[in-house]
């Protein structure tokens, strides 16, 4: 499914009158690892008599660190049992954000409209480096390095119009609509070389972009 495919209806919204809002924050460190991770943000609110307004906004942070070893033993005719033993360390990382700004006017005792806005951007970054060694020696040990991201950019928009029904209450007409836009890249960079030495004897480059409207 799309991101366009769902729509939120509030059936129930605040009549308190006048400012209201909250802040939040969640915010770690690891030490061992120098890893900062967390997120925070603010909710805003503001409503008189017809009309109401809210906005809400905040950013994220992820870190994480990863080590890893293998060992696989196979039989190459002719030299026989070999083993190929490979280290790998995973450091990735990544901020993130989100924003929504969204209004609300009661025409009248019975009619009602709705309008929203979102934004959406992020990016993920990660670098993988993977030691290569064979036993008995068939190649020299060699090393694999991948750096990696994957930004996005998603926005939304979103609108409805609600109406009832003086001389039967438990009927209801509402027009629904949403627009969205999500665009991400995902690409990385590989290169190897042999260990002990910086030249560099293999590159591999990919970027794949993907964008995408919905609406409905």
């Amino acid at each position: 499914e799309g991101a366009a495919g769902v729509i939120n209806i509030i059936t129930k919204k605040s009549l308190m009158k006048g400012i209201s809002g909250t802040v939040f924050s969640n915010l770690s460190y690891n030490a061992p690892q120098q890893l900062f991770t967390g997120h925070g943000g603010f909710n805003l609110n503001y409503r008189n008599k017809n009309f109401g307004m809210s906005v809400n906004a905040g950013a994220s942070r992820w870190e994480m660190v990863l080590a890893m070893e293998a060992e696989r033993a196979g039989n190459i005719p002719p030299i026989g049992l070999s083993t190929l033993m490979q280290q790998t360390v995973f450091n990735g990382g990544g901020n993130f954000y989100w924003s929504q700004l969204s209004a609300d006017y009661q025409i009248d005792s019975l009619q009602s409209i709705q309008a929203g806005i979102n934004y959406n951007p992020g990016n993920w970054k990660q670098t993988t480096g993977m030691n290569n060694r064979v036993i008995p020696a068939m190649t020299s040990d060699f090393r694999r390095n991948t750096e990696s991201e994957s930004p996005r950019q998603n926005a939304g928009f979103n609108a409805s119009y609600s109406r009832k029904f003086r001389n039967n209450p438990k009927r209801t007409l509402d027009i629904l609509s949403q627009y969205s836009i999500n665009s991400t890249t995902s690409k990385y960079d590989l290169t190897s070389n042999n260990i002990g030495t910086d030249v560099i004897n293999y590159k591999e480059r990919n970027t794949n972009k993907n964008h995408n409207n919905e609406f409905t």
